[in-house]
């Protein structure tokens, strides 16, 4: 009886231990800080920098009208990462996502994004040291 206790015991203890440690691997490659924030007719946007093989940057626009076209600017630590034009999916939204390599000190990640056709501007930013 002793031995069937002391055998379960290690298993659940090496359950745990398993656990912790893949979440602790989740966490640190998926997590990292992000920044939300309103946008000047009331779409919202979100930034977030995370580590991936360097900073991994992911913008969502959401405006909830399908089908508008949106200009869309991302830099890191002052230099122009992508500008590109996206249109808004099904649910209203986009994202646009690139990885860089990550630079020394501070990260920080700048968004801009301009609806042509409404003029509506969203601004953002975020730093963080990943």
């Amino acid at each position: 009886m002793k031995r069937w206790l002391s055998v379960l015991l290690a298993v659940v203890t090496i359950g745990v231990l398993v656990t912790a440690a893949t979440g602790a691997m989740g966490a640190e490659e998926g997590g990292g800080p992000t920044a939300k924030g309103g946008c000047s007719l009331g779409s919202q946007w979100s930034l977030h920098m995370g580590i991936e093989v360097g900073v991994e940057f992911e913008v969502e626009i959401n405006s909830g009208v399908p089908g508008q076209i949106w200009q869309v600017e991302l830099r890191y630590n002052r230099h122009t990462l992508v500008r590109t034009t996206k249109e808004t999916e099904e649910d209203g939204g986009f994202e646009v996502r690139i990885v860089e390599n990550n630079a020394q000190g501070d990260d920080k990640g700048f968004i801009r994004a301009t609806n042509p056709d409404t003029g509506e501007i969203c601004r953002g930013e975020l730093t963080a040291q990943l």
